[in-house]
């Protein structure tokens, strides 16, 4: 089929009749009654045969427009559209008086799907239309009629469904999952599977499909969502495999083509997490999302002796908290498994954690690994100690040569601020800001943490590499003072008095710390730009750039 593009417009016609209307008369006796052009296909609706691609699958003709004599010139206009494409229209001339057009299968396959953008195996309605122009002495209005074919394309199954059902042999009836009023591309059913498989039953338009792991396999669930496909119900097909009787929640995302099946034990919704029970000292103490990690909670402050459990805060309720999965001892200093339960359940079946004595505790709470670890003062981590020759007085104590202190914050220095000074802070030297200061991780006390705004990387001069300007460069110092004191700084060849030395950064990557009162006070780091937030392991020596939600 040779097609040609779209080269003249009906709305073109029209434009030019408005404009013609204006100096010359318009025939209204031929206008109003001389409308003649039919237009008719074979069929109204049309499924497209991929065995069958060279067949005709589609014919539509019209017959000819009223006769006007020899002085008009009658042009037709032959045009495809698909209801909802952003492609052009596909038109023809049609002067050889052929008024019949013949499509096989391949033909408006290759049409709908390469020029209109339709999707396969899916309907769309298509418009033929022509339109016939007359040219002669007096203006006439172009006739025209148009016919509407609904076409079924072949090819790849759409990951759609007007109704999803979930069966197999780990369901004993089929039931129906409705879409979240939410939102409708997502299906979401809590309740009772058997040990077995299951497999998702989908009715889209005509189709009877069914959506199956991607491999066509039998498959392991697991916690995140798995791959999936559609076939034909009528085709051979695998299940996710159901390990054991229990109830889950089962999810599938037509956007993402995936599915999620997961234990409800296994589900933790939270919006922040407290502590409850005798060994809270008041009601409502929040257990903190980490800085670092999104899956850790953190806690350190003061507990009674007495019972421990941790209520879960999800949509304004708590009905679900955490509690030892065995016993109740708290293991001090080790990680050990929590489960969840429903907290009216917690005082009848005596669900909790013993806290022996009254004093200060570091509960870290990890939702990946599933643990939670209790440090009493005597399991603690501790402060990491640094000893450094200290010149200055600013922090009210007189210079000491070995002076020691504990690391509990990290201050930014560099050109990347251009040596901005704290606005509030007025003792802070130039250049040191608690702005772009990092804070100690209640989880961990050697790792620091900026998260905040993406940082500058503004220019300035190193008066230790002769003024030389130098954009976005940043370590790290262990008080607000910008020259002798302890530094955590990078690699990078540098010596006091003669040059500096600076260590190119990307998003994500991990550095060796060099870490003292040396050179290392002059090696620096290149923040990488859309960076907003910093991490430093004075453990690990190690420091990361990223940009983090």
């Amino acid at each position: 089929m040779k097609i040609m593009k779209a080269i003249h417009k009906s709305a073109f016609l029209l434009g030019a009749l408005a404009l013609a209307a204006c100096n010359e008369e318009v025939d209204n006796a031929y206008s109003r009654h001389n409308f003649v052009v039919e237009i008719n296909s074979s069929a109204q609706t049309v499924i497209l045969d991929e065995d069958a691609a060279d067949e005709t699958a589609l014919t539509v003709e019209w017959t000819p427009a009223a006769e006007y004599g020899d002085d008009y010139i009658v042009t037709y206009y032959y045009q495809i559209e698909v209801d909802g494409s952003k492609s052009e229209a596909v038109t023809e001339y049609e002067d050889t008086g052929n008024f019949r057009r013949e499509y096989t299968n391949a033909d408006l396959q290759d049409m709908l799907v390469n020029h209109f953008g339709a999707l396969t195996s899916s309907y769309c309605d298509v418009r033929f239309t022509i339109t016939v122009s007359f040219d002669g002495p007096t203006l006439i209005v172009p006739d025209e009629a148009t016919v509407n074919v609904r076409v079924k394309t072949y090819g790849p199954k759409q990951f759609e469904a007007d109704e999803l059902y979930l069966s197999g042999t780990g369901f004993e009836t089929p039931v129906q999952i409705v879409a979240s009023e939410s939102n409708p591309r997502l299906f979401v059913w809590t309740g009772t599977l058997k040990q077995g498989t299951v497999y998702f039953p989908v009715v889209y338009g005509d189709e009877n499909n069914v959506i199956v792991p991607a491999s066509g396999a039998d498959t392991e669930i697991g916690e995140t969502p798995m791959e999936a496909q559609v076939l034909g119900a009528d085709e051979t097909h695998g299940g996710w495999k159901i390990p054991a009787d229990d109830e889950y929640r089962v999810t599938v995302n037509l956007d993402a083509k995936t599915v999620t099946i997961i234990p409800t034990s296994s589900i933790v919704e939270i919006d922040k997490i407290y502590l409850a029970g005798t060994a809270a000292p008041e009601a409502e103490i929040e257990v903190a999302q980490t800085l670092e990690n999104a899956s850790v909670y953190a806690f350190r402050g003061e507990l009674n002796a007495g019972t421990l459990y941790l209520p879960l805060l999800y949509d304004e309720k708590t009905e679900m908290s955490f509690v030892p999965a065995e016993g109740n001892d708290i293991h001090d200093g080790e990680a050990s498994p929590y489960m969840q339960v429903a907290t009216s359940s917690v005082a009848p079946n005596n669900r909790y954690w013993t806290i022996p004595d009254a004093g200060t505790y570091r509960i870290v709470v990890d939702l990946t690994a599933k643990t939670i670890t209790f440090r009493s003062a005597a399991t603690d981590l501790k402060n990491t100690v640094v000893s450094f020759n200290k010149t200055y007085t600013n922090d009210g104590t007189p210079t000491a040569n070995p002076y020691e202190m504990e690391v509990t914050q990290l201050w930014m220095y560099g050109t990347f601020n251009n040596y901005e000074r704290d606005p509030v802070n007025t003792d802070y030297f130039l250049g040191i800001s608690d702005t772009y200061s990092l804070r100690q991780s209640l989880a961990n006390p050697n790792i620091y943490v900026y998260k905040g705004a993406v940082l500058p990387r503004k220019s300035g001069n190193d008066g230790n590499n002769g003024n030389k300007p130098v954009t976005g460069s940043v370590n790290f110092k262990v008080a607000p003072w910008n020259y002798n004191v302890y530094c955590y700084g990078s690699t990078a060849d540098a010596a006091q008095k003669q040059y500096s030395g600076y260590t190119e950064t990307s998003l994500g990557q991990s550095l060796e710390l060099v870490e003292g009162q040396g050179d290392n006070r002059f090696a620096y780091f290149i923040i990488p730009e859309g960076c907003n937030y910093v991490e430093v392991d004075i453990e690990k020596k190690t420091v990361v750039f990223d940009n983090r939600e």
